[in-house]
């Protein structure tokens, strides 16, 4: 095997900056969204889940610019 195939075969995160706890975090979300929209009042729910996503990118976006480089999230 020569030296460029190998090089290609590596995994590559070049970013690194997205800890998994932001996927979990969206992935409940929108489990959660789906959940409300088949529920009776689904108007009143995807407006509160809006605002609980909107508040959760916020804070994400502050917190990218405290730690940019490092690909954790500090809780607490």
């Amino acid at each position: 095997m020569r030296p460029q195939n190998r090089a290609i075969l590596k995994p590559q995160n070049p970013r690194g900056d997205k800890p998994y706890l932001v996927y979990s975090v969206y992935l409940v979300c929108s489990v959660y969204l789906v959940y409300s929209v088949c529920s009776v009042d689904s108007v009143y729910s995807v407006y509160s889940v809006w605002t609980v996503l909107r508040a959760l990118s916020k804070e994400l976006q502050a917190r990218g610019r405290i730690l940019p480089k490092t690909g954790l999230t500090e809780i607490g």
